[in-house]
């Protein structure tokens, strides 16, 4: 098999997530591979990120909580604002909105 494929037990030239949930399946579906993925962390409060209820600061690009319901847990590490000169909405970390990032 050439570069990019995989066979039973083999993993080449893949993108480190890919490799390890391709490793993942062709194991026959060892859960703890998946679970030893380093989660991204908040910018804000430093707490991992669940891939849902998160967003990306426009101005610093650094990941953030953004809980997408009222009702969510999920903590507010982040605000909406708007652009005027784009006349777009944003997202804007809390480091961002309040001007304590360069």
């Amino acid at each position: 098999m050439g570069p990019g494929t995989v066979g039973r037990g083999e993993v080449r030239d893949l993108p480190g997530d890919l490799e390890c949930m391709v490793a993942w399946w062709f194991d026959g579906g060892n859960l703890q591979m998946l679970e030893d993925l380093e989660k991204e962390s908040c910018v804000i409060c430093e707490d991992a990120l669940d891939g849902i209820h998160q967003t990306s600061c426009q101005m610093c690009g650094g990941k953030f909580h953004q809980p997408w319901s009222q009702d969510s847990d999920i903590p507010r590490c982040g605000r909406i604002s708007s652009h005027e000169e784009a006349l777009a909405i944003v997202y804007l970390c809390n480091d961002c909105y309040e001007g304590r990032r360069p």
